[in-house]
């Protein structure tokens, strides 16, 4: 029990942890990236202003554009630019000779150049993809338009630089996921600690407190039979009804004793199984006659399903107790005339065999399925104290099933009844579930 929970602690402590790193980790990348790419455009438009500037100025002298004398060092730097003129035509190109046609798709598709710079992701030939910054700026002298400059640089290393950056970071999120996982189990072990301690306590006080209470309790219930016998005592009807009532109180309490010891070993792992083969459908017909009295006082209709014979290797001592506690659930809360059955079957697909416990009772909501399987858990508390249930039947089942390594499961909608279905993996030595009609 407690190593599920600290499972889930440490899902828990892991995964709030590497949000949090996750999220911290988008934000600097987003932001940085998204920095650095502005300060890259920032100098690509600055460029571009100082070009337009020299080239209209050099366009007043000359009545032409001439190339740059520190065009090699642009190029060098994975700087190009071109000017084109109003007609369309490159009259000055400073253009690498790997990025020319992307360039030019990119000017042919930019109608209405503005002062503002586009990054463009274009692929080349041997599956090779290049990155570049484009800006355009249009040279105007005197409100008279000579052309448009065009500037670029050529960022492909900058983004394999990004993507191996991203790789490390993958990388080292992973490695602090296993960190975290390793943290958060310390941290759940921590945090389990006292509630491990005060389990502890708690069970050792029950089991004691059971065990040290059998004793008292058996001798007040032998007492009560003892005055009861007694042919020399004489009692009035109303301490005849007092001694009965006294008897049924003890008899319940040692129940109730009997019932806390079952959960404290349980929780022990003190629950002992000794596997031993029997007939089931004999201690079915067993338990069901135990209940035929309470049955008929409501008129409930209570039958078996199963083989004519139904032999497993399990505890039976154990099994005859779970299938008290189901069929005795199962009567309690159905209203006088209803119908309650027992199906004993195999089950071929999981090799295994299924208990099946149908009623057609009050039923129970949805919500509260889960939570009658705990431990003095009641849907109608009133109720369940009139019928003399502490809420420890379903919680005994659980374990008794858990201990033959089995599944309980149920199935209930209110006011038309109740199925509770235990699937146990019941086999014998040879790994062979004997589910067979008496040999002929």
């Amino acid at each position: 029990m407690f190593k599920k929970t600290r499972r889930k602690l440490t899902l828990l402590y892991t995964g709030l942890f590497f949000c949090l790193l996750l999220v911290f980790t988008t934000i600097v990348v987003t932001a940085s990236s998204w920095l650095f790419l502005s300060q890259l455009k920032q100098e690509v438009q600055l460029l571009a202003h100082e070009e337009m500037e020299e080239q209209k100025a050099v366009y007043r002298i000359k009545d032409a554009f001439i190339e740059d004398e520190d065009q090699n060092d642009y190029l060098t730097a994975g700087l190009f630019h071109c000017v084109v003129d109003n007609d369309g035509n490159i009259m000055l190109d400073g253009m690498p000779e790997k990025l020319r046609q992307p360039v030019l798709e990119a000017i042919h598709h930019w109608r209405e150049p503005a002062e503002t710079t586009i990054l463009i992701k274009s692929g080349l030939e041997k599956d090779e993809t290049v990155f570049f910054l484009l800006t355009a700026e249009p040279i105007v002298d005197e409100a008279k338009s000579l052309g448009i400059v065009y500037f670029g640089k050529d960022i492909t290393s900058y983004y394999v630089l990004y993507r191996w950056i991203l790789i490390g970071l993958a990388v080292t999120l992973v490695l602090f996921l296993f960190l975290a996982l390793g943290i958060g189990y310390l941290l759940a072990g921590r945090a389990m600690i006292p509630v491990v301690q005060s389990f502890i306590r708690q069970r050792e006080f029950t089991a004691d407190a059971s065990h040290e209470l059998r004793t008292p309790i058996s001798i007040l219930l032998a007492s009560t039979d003892v005055i009861r016998s007694d042919k020399g005592t004489t009692l009035s009807p109303l301490a005849h009804q007092v001694l009965e009532d006294m008897r049924e109180e003890i008899r319940k309490m040692a129940k109730l004793i009997s019932d806390l010891l079952i959960i404290a070993r349980g929780d022990n792992d003190a629950l002992v199984v000794q596997r031993t083969g029997f007939d089931l459908r004999l201690v079915a017909e067993q338990v069901i006659r135990t209940l035929e009295p309470l049955a008929q006082d409501k008129r409930l209709n209570l039958c078996l399903i199963s083989p004519s014979s139904f032999c497993i290797e399990a505890d039976e001592v154990r099994i005859s107790q779970l299938l008290f506690i189901l069929l005795d659930n199962a009567v309690k809360y159905t209203p006088a005339g209803g119908n309650v059955s027992l199906t004993l079957e195999k089950d071929e697909v999981r090799r295994g065999i299924r208990i099946i416990v149908a009623d057609n009772g009050i039923g129970i909501a949805p919500e509260e399925q889960q939570k009658i399987f705990d431990r003095f858990y009641r849907s109608d508390k009133a109720r369940s104290r009139d019928l003399g249930g502490a809420g420890l039947g379903l919680a005994i089942a659980t374990q008794i099933v858990s201990s033959h390594n089995g599944e309980v499961s149920v199935d209930s909608k209110v006011g038309k009844g109740t199925v509770f279905t235990v699937f146990l993996p019941v086999f014998t030595n040879d790994n062979i579930l004997i589910n067979r009609e008496s040999d002929r």
